[in-house]
């Protein structure tokens, strides 16, 4: 009853978007729509290898609907890094939602101190995540960077249409503002991995 109450409750939450903004969203996916398409749902055994064999299918599968997309996010985080030439995410700290002042943002003395001040907060990648512990996601990571390899294509195709990826290096603070900017439209890939691999008519005929 569970996971057929968390499936009722993704269908609402992941309504198709009006007509006029179908062009938009196909553009964000850097036309990888039809390798979206053909993502099949995830199977009995995926659910529960993601988490080592200790839970079984009932358990695994309404933690993984939230495991997924918050490991999309981390997922799209490495690739923001990356396309700007810097270290990987930062370990896991406590929340923080306090915004950097302009004093602060001003006197960086680097770019990457900049962008750690500028760098997008979540909830979910620190250690007041109320559903999962930091070593939750590599086994997600893993799981998608296998099944799903096109998440870190579509992420390198809109970060380098930003910072294209043969400019020698982040020069000025505005590059990193518009990178930060496109990450915070990366709801639409995350919203449509999670669609295909818990599509409602493929889960139920796994079950």
């Amino acid at each position: 009853m569970l996971i057929l109450f968390i499936i009722c409750l993704s269908l609402g939450t992941n309504a198709l978007p009006a007509p006029n903004k179908l062009h938009k969203i196909t553009k964000g996916l850097c036309d990888k729509e039809d390798e979206l398409a053909k993502i099949s749902c995830m199977s009995v055994r995926e659910h529960e290898q993601i988490w080592g064999g200790m839970l079984k299918y009932q358990s695994a599968y309404p933690l993984n609907s939230v495991l997924i997309k918050q490991a999309v996010e981390h997922i799209a985080r490495e690739e923001l890094r990356k396309a700007l030439n810097l270290p990987p995410p930062h370990p896991w700290g406590h929340y923080n939602s306090t915004e950097p002042s302009d004093a602060e943002l001003a006197s960086a003395p680097t770019i990457e101190a900049y962008f750690d001040l500028k760098e997008p907060r979540l909830l979910s990648h620190s250690l007041d995540n109320t559903y999962f512990f930091e070593h939750n996601f590599p086994p997600a990571i893993e799981f998608l960077d296998r099944r799903v390899p096109v998440i870190r294509t579509i992420f390198n195709c809109r970060f380098s249409k930003v910072r294209p990826l043969d400019s020698a290096g982040v020069t000025d603070k505005k590059t990193i503002d518009r990178m930060v900017d496109e990450f915070s439209n990366i709801g639409t890939v995350s919203n449509r991995v999670k669609e295909r691999l818990f599509d409602f008519q493929c889960v139920f005929n796994n079950l």
